[in-house]
């Protein structure tokens, strides 16, 4: 297993676990402020669990389920510009 830290001159970007040379475990993605805007689970490189969603300013903005990469059940969502898709083939960008 590996952890790698993306680290783009000084903010922190994403603390990303690999395992085979996939992601595997909780991402965790950050703006330029060092605030927190996603957190994706996976396993064997699919999204795979719960994905996180955050506003710029750190709010929670949706919380979805995905199982190998097909999002499921929406948790929780907050109608909101920087909200995600509601589309149900919608993967986030990471």
């Amino acid at each position: 297993m590996g952890i790698i830290f993306c680290v783009c001159f000084r903010p922190l970007l994403g603390i990303l676990y690999y395992e085979n040379g996939k992601y595997n475990g909780t991402n965790t993605y950050y703006n330029e402020n060092g605030v927190i805007i996603m957190t994706l689970q996976f396993k064997n490189g699919a999204l795979d669990g719960e994905a996180r969603f955050f506003s710029s300013e750190g709010s929670l903005l949706a919380i979805y389920l995905y199982e190998n990469n097909i999002r499921g059940k929406i948790q929780f969502y907050v109608i909101d510009d920087e909200s995600p898709s509601k589309e149900h083939n919608y993967k986030p960008d990471f």
